[in-house]
């Protein structure tokens, strides 16, 4: 499979492999998070959810019905969407190691696979004849 003649090299072909478990990492799903900081969060989620309190039948505090991240409401919604967005990022992270680690491994079976190989020993012993050969001036 490797050669002088054309064929790639191993660090050729491993170069070429990395790049596709690479690729295929890539193309998976991105770690899900929002493009807003915890405070815009919470202040759209407490905006939604003055709006739709209504149409559930409740009625709002009238304290909070404008949102004041320096209040203890405010500071209260804050960390709690920064816990939930850090819980749902540490399991998606989780989860991606995972698969980062089962790629990795399936990349060392196929290595491993193809240094088992007849073709492999003797494709390296006919490229130590063939140095060898070349070092004593001899032509192969």
């Amino acid at each position: 499979m490797f050669s002088d003649n054309g064929g790639p090299t191993q660090e050729e072909y491993l170069f070429q492999e990395n790049k596709r478990l690479r690729a295929e990492l890539a193309a998976r799903p991105r770690i899900w998070c929002l493009p807003w900081p915890p405070v815009e969060v919470a202040r759209r989620f407490h905006d939604a959810y003055e709006a739709f309190a209504p149409s559930f039948g409740y009625t709002t505090r009238e304290d909070t019905r404008q949102f004041d991240p320096e209040s203890p409401n405010g500071k209260l919604m804050i960390a709690v969407i920064r816990q939930v967005l850090i819980e749902q990022t540490s399991q998606e992270y989780a989860l991606l190691e995972a698969e980062r680690d089962a790629l990795r491994s399936a990349l060392h079976d196929v290595c491993d696979a193809f240094l088992t190989t007849d073709k492999y020993y003797a494709a390296m012993r006919m490229h130590q004849i063939a140095h060898a050969a070349l070092r004593e001036g001899e032509k192969c």
